[in-house]
């Protein structure tokens, strides 16, 4: 369990919040991305489990931004219950005034099990379709709603759900290159002294790099994409530019 936010100073508060933001919005970002993969390609059971792996963290994002706490559970109906308890904005991505409705979302709830597990356990495309777009709905409602959270005091939130989205990617690329640099200084910094000492700046250099990252500036993020997309996709372009 985490210290209560009203515990901590307000820029305290607000800087774990980030971190919080940092792990789970685009860790949810990625799931839906391979939800829909599966989607199309028919994989309707492990699609039902990608979405409830999605909207689960969404909830746990939502909470640990607003809370900074969240709890150990899978199950979404009582997630979705504790995040409309502290941002009643997101009640409006579940529609509940239809029988479908509400049969879509009770699988969906069900899928973290049963979608694995169950030989009983069915969904159609139609619901899974229907589910897409509400999660969708959800993402970009806990997208707004951790912009205004994270907002710069006495500052409107001027984050966009695309901006989000943009600088996330900036910052996974930028983990995957620190990564990589780090795989390599672990079979070099015994052998090689005077490279371990250049990667590990060259790494610092990175890290210095991430932290320029910003929704508030897209055009930084897609600067840094474009720039280190490709490097991390090629090991040998890699260290060839790095």
């Amino acid at each position: 369990m985490k210290r209560p936010a009203s515990r901590l100073a307000p820029e305290v508060a607000k800087a774990e919040a980030r971190r919080h933001f940092d792990h789970w919005f685009p860790g949810a970002d990625r799931f839906l991305k391979l939800a829909t993969v599966a989607i199309d390609d028919g994989f309707r059971n492990e699609a039902a489990f990608l979405l409830h792996q999605t909207a689960e963290r969404l909830y746990h994002c939502i909470l640990l931004v607003l809370a900074l706490y969240s709890p150990k559970s899978h199950r979404l109906t009582f997630l979705r219950s504790q995040a409309e308890r502290l941002a009643p904005q997101l009640i409006a991505a579940w529609p509940r005034d239809t029988k479908f409705a509400r049969r879509c979302f009770t699988r969906l709830d069900r899928a973290y099990v049963d979608a694995r597990y169950s030989p009983a356990y069915e969904i159609t495309g139609e619901e899974l379709f229907w589910l897409l777009d509400r999660v969708k709905a959800l993402q970009e409602a806990v997208a707004a709603i951790c912009a205004e959270r994270l907002a710069p005091e006495g500052q409107a939130a001027t984050w966009t759900y695309d901006n989000i989205v943009t600088a996330q990617i900036a910052i996974g690329i930028l983990n995957q290159a620190r990564g990589m640099i780090s795989a390599r200084l672990h079979e070099i910094k015994d052998t090689n002294p005077a490279l371990a000492k250049t990667l590990r700046d060259k790494r610092r250099e990175l890290l210095a790099l991430q932290e320029t990252i910003n929704p508030d500036d897209p055009d930084t993020a897609k600067a840094i994409t474009a720039t280190w997309g490709p490097r991390v996709k090629n090991d040998a372009r890699f260290w060839l530019e790095l």
